[in-house]
């Protein structure tokens, strides 16, 4: 179950059990840029993945979106940010280098990368997979 929420204030996923899934949807073609929507953590979590779905999707190269937690990449091996390739909708990210996030932790979404015939996105929608900790 995915919980869809406004990215741009404090809020927690609602009781899934163990597991809890946020969702940012970005409206509009993608478009290369920091800082694209914001969550904050009201508990602490280890991320399991970042999912990525583009409703259109990007032609001439890969979408590649990163998540940072307080400004800095949860991937510091960039190749294992999701990347969806051109012509595919989505991708799954493979395990982040970084998965503790802290109450109060900053979460953002970057869009690294667009295609360069068709950007992909409209709208674009970002997964993170946690599981609650402590």
């Amino acid at each position: 179950m995915a919980v869809e929420l406004d990215p741009n204030i404090k809020q927690d996923p609602p009781n899934l059990g163990n597991e809890a899934e946020v969702v940012i949807c970005l409206t509009g073609a993608a478009s290369t840029g920091a800082n694209k929507a914001a969550w904050y953590a009201q508990r602490n979590y280890t991320i399991i993945r970042v999912s990525v779905y583009s409703t259109t999707a990007p032609v001439g190269a890969s979408l590649i979106v990163d998540c940072n937690i307080n400004g800095t990449t949860i991937f510091t091996t960039q190749s294992r940010r999701p990347q969806v390739a051109a012509g595919e909708n989505s991708d799954d990210s493979d395990t982040p280098n970084v998965v503790t996030i802290s109450v109060g932790d900053r979460i953002s979404f970057d869009e690294d990368q667009v295609g360069s015939t068709t950007a992909g996105g409209d709208p674009l929608m970002i997964t993170l997979v946690l599981r609650k900790r402590g």
